[in-house]
């Protein structure tokens, strides 16, 4: 029987191959017909850090060496020396650390690409230092430097502008089609099943006592949101809503203390599921959950409990979704969720006064 390949990498692939084309097509678009030197675009960028941040950073990889290559055969652009060296390194930078910081570290994409942007730069700096070397004539690798960064600024906002927008509808276009970018979980077996539940219990077992007094503290009022580690109770939110959360993940000192905790909430809905992520939150325990909260945490490798699991959170009034759950309904990064959280937030109160 032959061996088919999965339906992620036939699309992972075709993504890939369409992102070199991009990136051999919009810089000869830019040169030839609009008249524009890629040195102030930058037009090839796009593809590659967009290939980074979609697929992961072995086909950010692939597209930021064959981008280059087949472009300077076919269009000449660029030379061959000393610039094909220069960018192929440069842009394979940024095809592998867009990947591998938004895909493998989980970073956020507002994130992930200005730290690739910025590592790539690096890379090409030192390249162009050997690339100095080994051309005498060149008088002065600092002035060339400086020379490159300055005419490419307009190219790096624009990268910065619209990539992050364009990311985000690919994304959703493929949510829409019902096309998934990641692979799916591997169904679990049954000792599988087992470890789970048996890490579960173990976990709820060891935190009971700090849990019920978390329990008891919420539904006295005292607190909305109560963080354990170690069967200790080291933080009590007083906000409303996702307000302890959000302040939370606002700080260094927040994050370390959310990072690995057991979350115990009042109301997890999707959008205190995005925050807990982002916070590196290990467990969570809602006294009320959303469906939506819990499908976020589950993906996202969060153990979660309930006693109540609800379709959505309501408002206040009861008759509509609450407006924090319905700015992040369509958003899944958790950095730009946090992001549009904190829009929502500051919008509403606004709206108060």
């Amino acid at each position: 029987m032959k061996n088919r390949q999965s339906p992620i990498r036939v699309v992972k692939l075709t993504l890939a191959g369409l992102f070199i084309a991009l990136g051999v097509i919009i810089p000869f678009f830019a040169g030839h017909a609009v008249g524009i030197p890629g040195t102030i675009l930058l037009p090839m960028h796009i593809p590659v850090l967009m290939a980074g941040l979609l697929l992961g950073w072995p086909y950010g990889l692939v597209v930021g060496l064959l981008a280059p290559v087949l472009s300077s055969f076919l269009t000449g652009m660029p030379p061959m020396w000393p610039m094909l060296p220069l960018m192929i390194c440069e842009l394979m930078a940024y095809g592998f650390f867009t990947g591998l910081l938004r895909k493998k570290a989980k970073l956020p994409l507002y994130v992930s690409l200005p730290a690739a942007m910025v590592v790539g730069r690096l890379v090409g700096a030192v390249v162009l230092v050997f690339v100095g070397m080994a051309q005498p004539n060149i008088t002065s690798i600092a002035t060339v430097a400086t020379g490159i960064l300055l005419t490419g600024l307009p190219g790096i906002a624009i990268q910065l502008a619209f990539i992050p927008l364009l990311v985000d509808l690919v994304e959703k276009a493929f949510v829409k089609t019902g096309i998934q970018l990641e692979r799916a979980a591997p169904a679990q077996t049954q000792t599988d099943k087992g470890f789970e539940a048996l890490r579960e219990k173990n976990m709820l077992e060891e935190n009971q006592d700090a849990i019920d007094r978390a329990i008891r503290a919420i539904e006295s009022g005292v607190c909305g949101c109560v963080l354990i580690k170690h069967n200790t109770i080291i933080y009590q939110g007083r906000g409303k809503g996702v307000a302890p959360l959000l302040e939370l993940v606002g700080s260094e000192e927040g994050c370390q203390k959310l990072k690995g905790a057991l979350v115990v909430d009042r109301i997890i809905g999707k959008a205190a599921a995005m925050l807990l992520v982002l916070g590196k939150g290990k467990y969570a325990y809602g006294l009320t959950m959303s469906k939506s909260g819990a499908d976020y945490l589950q993906a996202h490798d969060v153990e979660i409990k309930s006693h109540r699991c609800v379709d959505v959170i309501s408002d206040r009034t009861g008759r509509g979704i609450c407006p924090m759950e319905r700015s992040v309904m369509e958003i899944d990064d958790p950095g730009m969720g946090y992001q549009k959280i904190q829009e929502t937030l500051e919008k509403l109160r606004s709206q108060v006064s």
